[in-house]
């Protein structure tokens, strides 16, 4: 099971820092993108997962991923920190 961790990302423009949360799906990713709320910037920070071709994810298991993904959404608890900081993750 993946356990949630933040991950502290920098701005490159303002240089401010700040903490976004990974998600199962941000595993998938070699980039993560955040959005700095002092400057309004966008951007992308590396991911801290170890990039490998040889990840590969069926179908099944995919789907059982976003549903515990959606479960977890913060419009699905009745209240969430989710994001601290300055940085916010991308909202799909």
């Amino acid at each position: 099971m993946f356990i949630p961790y933040t991950l502290e990302v920098q701005c490159p423009k303002c240089q401010r820092k700040g903490e976004i949360v990974i998600d199962d799906f941000d595993e998938l990713r070699d980039e993560i993108f955040c959005k700095c709320t002092k400057c309004k910037i966008s951007f992308y920070a590396p991911s801290p997962y170890p990039k490998s071709e040889e990840t590969q994810i069926n179908k099944e298991e995919l789907e059982e991923r976003m549903k515990e993904w959606l479960a977890r959404l913060p419009e699905n608890q009745p209240s969430s920190t989710h994001t601290q900081g300055i940085v916010e993750p991308h909202k799909f």
